[in-house]
């Protein structure tokens, strides 16, 4: 029955790859088209002001280091997946209005959620750091945004920032992730849905820091997303990790380095043994909530896919779970946009010093 559907469900993920895809055609061209209009408006108020043509094109030059215009490019990043969730939604023919009802889930069990994923996410994270130090030994640095380092301190930039991280890419990115990804694939099965959206959740950041903790925290969205059959825990929980993680960097600002890092580290470590004690404390009630990984699906409730254009029951054993990947290898979108997405995070990523 399944070879007899392969052409379909190969399609099937064709569609969700072409939408990755979309994610990076629309990203290049936002990004180009901001330093475009930039550099532009910094060559003509110059000009304008009786500086000579040298003067002006070396200002917009420096653009990496002009921090409204580094607030700029994080405020319109998200709007790359904002798109991308729009032609997506075209593309695989899933409806976002759905996704965006009520959630089943209390505020109690969010809490406990959001919780355990920063606590996993920030065991991750620590990870990463090690790795980053390691290799360092090597003289194989890894790239650090300069959002991780430093916040802008100007009004309008501090606006734009804040803005971007703590509403904009939680919600765009749930759209695209969660809400055409996840939902794009999810006749594969449900753990095979999440895990790929986490994959391409992780890959999208850009860069070796953050993607690890990315694809955990994807993980954990994708299982709240399916269990409570709305958007709005996801976004919910993506906002206030966001949101802790930017008020922290303007809290400690003004202290120095290394009491700032020392504070950190704490705050990580506090974060993972309350993670802990919740996650022991309640080992009962998550159990189950995470079984959604193993859970039969419905193909068909948030989409405008016909009944008949439905996948084969692919999702209850393993013995499919060869053929998922199968059919993952095999699909030449979903190939190209795994290729593209890890040669970003190369490029974008590492340097040799």
């Amino acid at each position: 029955m399944i070879s007899s559907n392969f052409p379909h469900i190969r399609s099937l993920m064709n569609r969700a790859g072409g939408t990755v895809l979309l994610y990076w055609a629309f990203s290049f061209g936002i990004s180009i088209l901001l330093a475009m209009i930039w550099a532009i408006g910094i060559v003509m108020f110059a000009l304008a002001n009786g500086q000579d043509m040298s003067a002006a094109l070396e200002g917009s030059s420096a653009l990496s280091s002009d921090s409204l215009f580094l607030a700029f490019a994080v405020f319109l990043s998200p709007f790359a997946a904002w798109l991308t969730a729009l032609a997506g939604g075209a593309l695989t023919r899933i409806r976002l209005k759905p996704l965006l009802g009520p959630s089943r889930m209390k505020v109690s069990g969010l809490i406990v959620i959001t919780v355990v994923a920063m606590g996993m996410t920030t065991v991750v994270d620590f990870m990463s750091e090690f790795l980053k130090n390691a290799l360092s030994l090597l003289n194989l640095h890894l790239y650090v945004p300069e959002f991780l380092t430093s916040v802008p301190t100007e009004p309008l930039a501090a606006f734009l920032y804040a803005a971007a991280i703590c509403i904009g890419a939680p919600v765009f990115e749930e759209f695209l992730c969660r809400g055409i990804l996840l939902h794009a694939i999810k006749p594969y099965g449900n753990g095979f849905a999440v895990i790929v959206s986490a994959l391409f959740f992780g890959l999208i950041h850009g860069n070796f820091i953050q993607a690890p903790g990315a694809f955990v925290f994807g993980i954990f969205l994708g299982i709240v997303t399916l269990r409570t059959g709305s958007l709005r825990p996801a976004i919910l929980i993506h906002a206030f990790n966001n949101t802790f993680f930017v008020l922290t960097e303007y809290v400690f600002m003004p202290l120095e380095e290394k009491t700032a890092h020392d504070l950190w580290i704490i705050i990580q470590i506090g974060i993972v043994t309350l993670a802990c004690i919740i996650l022991i404390i309640n080992w009962a009630k998550i159990k189950p909530f995470l079984g959604i990984m193993r859970h039969r699906n419905d193909p068909g409730v948030h989409d405008d896919r016909s009944e008949g254009s439905q996948l084969p029951d692919m999702n209850t054993s393993d013995p499919y779970w060869p053929r998922r990947w199968s059919c993952f290898w095999t699909s030449g979108a979903m190939v190209s946009a795994l290729v593209v997405s890890v040669l970003m995070l190369l490029a974008a990523g590492i340097s040799w010093f």
